[in-house]
């Protein structure tokens, strides 16, 4: 019986210490998937892995859903995303063949609708966080702002999304195909020593009534204009803020070398067949010397901060200094982007997108 006892206690103590030892190694393990980021509004993130079900919330939804489709594992992770269709057409389809099968949640939805898809991180805009953002941590939900609005904003988001999913060394290629591609148009444009004098104009149409908009000084279309070696006319009178309205009145002070009309509910093709019917417009140098111009866009505008921005950055540049640009091939520019971004085969370019640009495109005719 002792022999029996002291056996029983040999073998409780063995396991104890084993069992003692696995807790201690446990503690002394590095904890290798948790995940530390800043996000857009200097907030800190704390995830314990690379989220599997991502929800895509809020309004300027397109500019989240472009970015993170950038990344091979996108069509995986993202569960749900709000409005991506702006007016003419959705882009999406074309990058993920499950895009039907996902949520799709009103820009406006409210945290208690967000939750019931069990996320494990809710992305927005910085400029939602206020709304949204509170509401949902307060239920467990983790929050990752993007800014999305400027060249510096969208090379850190572009490394922030590329370290919430693991994917750094694609993030790192689509950084330098981004730097490169400025540094290579800024460099050409300075070659010129000509700085045209450039406006840039939204076109709008609420209830019958159309207006136009100029954008802040800090806003992707002027860091564009500037970047592609033009003047932007209306830098000092908007300095933050988002668009302003602005009249006609206005517009022919300025009277500027060259005038680019923007839309984003359809294409800007249609609001310059407008304004050339108008005997006010016909009024400005620009349209006299046949430099009034339809802004390109395929499902999206070029001039607005998604990664189109940079196709729309080539194609100023090339209407601002033709001569400097003349080798400069718009179609093949379309061709090598959407291959390298979205992994979009050239078939499927030629076909889907090529023919939305067919009235845009050419731009000047010079």
């Amino acid at each position: 019986m002792m022999k029996k006892t002291v056996f029983l206690w040999v073998c409780f103590c063995m396991l104890l210490f084993q069992v003692s030892a696995a807790s201690s190694s446990r503690q002394e393990l590095p904890d290798t998937h948790t995940l530390r980021v800043t996000d857009g509004l200097d907030r800190e993130i704390t995830l314990p892995s690379p989220p599997e079900e991502i929800v895509l919330a809020g309004r300027a939804n397109v500019f989240l859903v472009n970015a993170v489709y950038l990344f091979e594992s996108a069509s995986r992770r993202v569960q749900a995303a709000a409005e991506t269709d702006q007016g003419m057409g959705d882009f999406f389809p074309l990058l993920d063949p499950r895009w039907e099968e996902k949520d799709r949640l009103p820009n406006d939805a409210g945290a208690e609708e967000l939750v019931t898809l069990s996320p494990d991180l809710v992305i927005m805009k910085d400029s939602m966080y206020e709304r949204l953002g509170p509401q949902l941590e307060s239920l467990s939900v983790p929050v990752l702002t993007l800014g999305l609005e400027t060249h510096e904003q969208y090379l850190r988001d572009i490394r922030l999304l590329g370290e919430i999913l693991d994917e750094q060394e694609r993030a790192q290629s689509v950084i330098t195909y981004m730097t490169d591609y400025v540094d290579t148009v800024r460099e050409r444009s300075s070659r010129t020593g000509d700085t045209p004098r450039v406006l840039m104009l939204y076109h709008a149409a609420r209830e019958g009534t159309e207006t136009f908009h100029i954008p802040p000084a800090d806003w992707i279309q002027t860091y564009m204009t500037e970047t592609a070696g033009g003047k932007a006319v209306w830098k000092d009178m908007h300095r933050s803020g988002g668009w302003q309205a602005v009249h006609f009145e206005q517009i022919a002070r300025w009277n500027p070398d060259m005038l680019f009309l923007i839309s984003y509910t359809q294409p800007s093709s249609e609001v310059l067949d407008a304004v050339s019917d108008s005997k006010r417009w016909r009024e400005l140098n620009a349209y006299r010397e046949g430099n009034i111009l339809a802004f390109p866009g395929d499902f999206h505008s070029w001039a607005q901060s998604d990664i189109r921005w940079l196709l729309g950055l080539q194609w100023l540049a090339k209407q601002l200094h033709p001569e400097e640009f003349s080798d400069v091939d718009m179609e093949d520019e379309v061709l090598r982007f959407y291959r390298f971004m979205y992994k979009i085969p050239e078939e499927t370019i030629r076909e889907a997108v090529l023919p939305r640009l067919k009235e845009e495109l050419p731009g000047r005719k010079k």
